[in-house]
């Protein structure tokens, strides 16, 4: 039978000792550095199918890294997302509008991105007015689509609305004169069109004037994830710095964005 000194056992033991406590201090290290994210299908703003998850999972993804951190996404029905959010088992979910209701029970981030609906037309075909007031359309017929909110608005202002089920509908509906307007988030629709026509692009065109207003969406952040007030605090400030040092502006240009859905310099 082998058998071991009296001083080199307590020698091996130390030495496991050691590298176990170095091993979980790494591991430690490593988790403290990765910030859980949580997001849903949104295409063309968060997509687990699309280069980079998208442009605002892109912009989120800058500002982690801003922060000196590694974000880790997982794409899960929004009504999920929010109760781990709230249960504090992530640190955020992405993105979403702040509202009374849900301030009750979330904090928010300053605005990530701004989006706006906006109604397209095809110029060879259809020459709309500009307008003030939804009732000024009367005139034409609207596609959109069930379950949004601005079906409501079309309703009182008694326009003639086609509604069919997908976004994605909305432009070879207009392409086919089967109605002279579609109701479609700003960058979404000049994508579509850029998918579908890329040829025919410069015939597009959409009124000036948004459906309803700018909407900005933020990070929606737990109250009872480890650390989360700081967190909230480094999030923001690491925001700002990405809008100044040039890293946010390089991400809109990559998606073609302007005018109203970029986020001012100072919030």
């Amino acid at each position: 039978m082998k058998e071991y000194s009296a001083n080199l056992l307590p020698f091996s033991i130390r030495s496991l000792t050691l590298l176990l406590v170095i091993t979980l201090a790494s591991a430690t290290s490593q988790a403290q550095d990765r910030l859980l994210l949580l997001t849903g299908e949104w295409p063309p703003y968060t997509s687990e199918e699309l280069d980079g998850f998208g442009v605002q999972t892109e912009i989120v993804t800058a500002v982690v890294r801003e922060m000196g951190m590694e974000p880790e996404y997982k794409f899960v029905p929004w009504k999920r997302g929010e109760l781990m959010v709230k249960q504090g088992k992530a640190f955020a979910i992405f993105p979403y509008s702040k509202t009374d209701k849900r301030s009750e029970a979330f904090d928010f981030s300053i605005p990530i991105f701004y989006t706006a609906t906006y109604l397209f037309y095809y110029k060879e075909r259809t020459t709309p007015k500009q307008y003030k007031v939804l009732e000024e359309l009367r005139s034409y017929t609207i596609g959109g689509v069930l379950g949004h909110s601005y079906v409501a608005q079309f309703e009182k202002a008694g326009l003639d609305t086609r509604l069919v089920q997908k976004d994605k509908q909305l432009i070879p509906m207009l392409w086919s004169s089967r109605v002279d307007l579609v109701a479609m988030d700003g960058i979404n629709g000049w994508l579509e069109i850029k998918r579908l026509y890329p040829e025919e692009i410069d015939g597009f065109a959409t009124l000036d004037k948004s459906i309803s207003g700018r909407s900005a969406s933020r990070l929606m952040m737990s109250r009872n994830y480890p650390g989360a007030a700081v967190l909230q605090q480094r999030f923001n400030k690491a925001l700002q710095g990405i809008k100044f040092n040039g890293k946010y502006r390089a991400i809109l240009d990559k998606y073609h964005v302007q005018g109203i859905f970029q986020v001012d310099n100072i919030p």
